[in-house]
């Protein structure tokens, strides 16, 4: 990366008039390039639209979201998601319009889209149908072009074996001798499927998050389960674009007690492969497991027992865009208390994710 200091000069431009110019320009473009698309940058973005969440201001929100998709050539489903929500609210086609197509090239479904608490609302508007009709099809077609379908399909090889070896373990969570047994055997597959699968392909290709190999909104869940439960789910709010979800076999290897991750998971969340929330959970792991881990608590999956660190804390989480704790705090207790609302049968709100509370 190209690095302009305004404070030393760390480099000197040669030649005169207007060399000098066309250099510093090209190196000022390089720079803006690369800085718009570092993603902590996103994430500052997207905990901005989430704290005015928070607190109702919509339009403040919307606002953050439409300058974080401005800005970025990828953008997470999810986040399309809630920006379509919010927009859903308003009478502006044009605006609402940039968000579907911004969400469609990122995966969102016809189901999805058709179902979903607010975002069905944008289906009852004149103009759908065509919209539909012209332009779905191009649009989700982009999304494809942009995904590495046979890495997706390794990875989801890997993520059902990950769930086939937990479920086992899980069987005898209440037998004390058979759970040590499944324990071992458990930690050996998933550190022989992390070991020789997963960090090699991680290698090679970076981590394979939505970015890389797009998102699925159902594969965690059995065969048997129909298509009618799967959209009653999207209908309350339940279901949602996930990644395929490395990150979780990644967390499975962590709690086997693995030593360490060979690949550097910093420069992953800087170009967007993997989200800021799966960053720090895998970080909070390996501070639970492995004392090695310099970057510490960022106490989004795993908290810090040592109370008095929460300045360290904030510092650790703001560094990579997240929001400070106690923002985070109120995010979950405001998704516990929605996942009430929706246990009554009102089913209309505005998504935040997180990981505790999420719903």
């Amino acid at each position: 990366m190209n690095t302009v200091n305004t404070g030393k000069n760390i480099f000197k431009l040669k030649g005169t008039g207007k060399m000098k110019v066309t250099m510093f320009l090209l190196i000022m473009f390089s720079f803006n390039i690369t800085f718009s698309q570092n993603y902590i940058e996103y994430n500052k973005l997207i905990t901005k639209a989430e704290n005015h969440i928070l607190d109702s201001n919509y339009y403040e929100a919307l606002a953050n979201y439409k300058e974080a998709f401005e800005q970025f050539d990828f953008v997470f489903a999810k986040h399309c998601y809630t920006a379509l929500q919010i927009v859903s609210l308003s009478k502006d086609s044009s605006e609402t319009i940039f968000f579907l197509r911004k969400g469609i090239k990122q995966g969102l479904e016809l189901d999805l889209l058709n179902n979903a608490p607010f975002i069905s609302n944008i289906s009852q508007n004149s103009w759908w149908n065509n919209f539909v009709k012209k332009e779905y099809d191009s649009l989700h077609t982009i999304y494809l072009s942009k995904i590495n379908i046979r890495l997706r399909d390794q990875l989801i090889k890997l993520a059902t074996l990950d769930q086939l070896y937990t479920k086992k373990l899980n069987k005898y969570r209440f037998r004390i001798i058979p759970q040590i047994i499944a324990y071992r055997n458990w930690k050996k597959e998933i550190g022989k499927l992390v070991d020789i699968e997963l960090l090699p392909m991680i290698e090679k290709y970076g981590f394979p998050g939505e970015k890389l190999v797009g998102i699925n909104t159902n594969i965690w869940f059995e065969d048997t389960i129909s298509k009618d439960y799967l959209i009653s789910q999207t209908k309350k709010g339940l279901s949602g674009p996930e990644s395929v979800n490395a990150h979780l076999i990644l967390i499975h290897y962590i709690s086997g007690r693995q030593n360490k991750l060979d690949f550097k998971l910093l420069e992953n969340l800087k170009n967007g492969n993997i989200n800021a929330i799966q960053f720090a959970s895998i970080q909070d792991l390996s501070m639970k497991y492995n004392s090695e881990v310099k970057m510490g608590y960022f106490n989004q999956w795993h908290r810090n027992p040592d109370t008095t660190a929460i300045n360290q804390i904030n510092l650790n989480r703001i560094s990579i865009g997240l929001e400070d704790f106690e923002t985070l705090r109120r995010k979950e207790k405001r998704n516990w208390a929605i996942k009430k609302e929706i246990n009554n049968n009102n089913f209309n709100h505005i998504k935040i994710w997180t990981v505790w509370g999420s719903y």
